[in-house]
């Protein structure tokens, strides 16, 4: 995996972020932020699947994980998760959120490890708005960086933030940082 990983890495660094999957250190603490038995949690910008194995095990049994990858190589890998609860789209994470914003059902969580920095602040923002849109009242997103740009439009938008530090990761340590939907 992690060949296939560094592969698409060199071809599309601006749209992967890193040279290495993050690290289950890493995955284990974006997941503790989820809520558990989560009914229904977007991953935008899923990779090749080593946090969305963690999330499911938050998943209430009959929940979902949507997972939303851009990249062909890595939704294959996504869907070879193994739990019938992973639904992938291979696609766009914000016009994914952009449509789910007119959807009935609300997220109880939406995470994401889309390379933010790549950017501009305009765009950011954009994609909080549309998140905050998704979730459900007391819904949390969780964006995990190594460089959290996106702190100030998730600050605009939803209010304070809680931040997370994981340390233990080859490609750097990475923040992870987590907004509440208020009532």
């Amino acid at each position: 995996m992690y060949l296939q990983f560094l592969k698409t890495a060199l071809r599309q660094y601006k749209t992967v972020g890193a040279f290495a999957p993050v690290s289950r250190f890493v995955a284990a603490k974006v997941a503790a932020a989820v809520p558990e038995d989560a009914a229904l949690v977007i991953e935008c910008g899923s990779g090749e699947g080593v946090v969305a194995r963690e999330l499911v095990r938050r998943l209430a049994d009959d929940g979902t994980l949507v997972a939303v990858e851009i990249l062909p190589e890595f939704a294959q890998l996504l869907r070879g998760v193994g739990d019938q609860r992973v639904r992938v789209i291979e696609g766009d994470a914000l016009a994914t959120l952009a449509v789910w914003k007119t959807a009935s059902r609300k997220a109880d969580a939406i995470v994401s490890n889309i390379p933010f920095s790549q950017w501009p602040a305009a765009k950011r923002l954009l994609f909080v708005k549309a998140a905050h849109a998704v979730l459900r009242a007391g819904g949390v997103l969780v964006i995990y960086q190594n460089v959290p740009v996106i702190a100030r439009q998730m600050r605009e938008v939803f209010g304070p933030l809680s931040w997370r530090f994981e340390w233990r990761n080859i490609s750097g340590p990475y923040c992870i940082l987590k907004a509440r939907r208020g009532e």
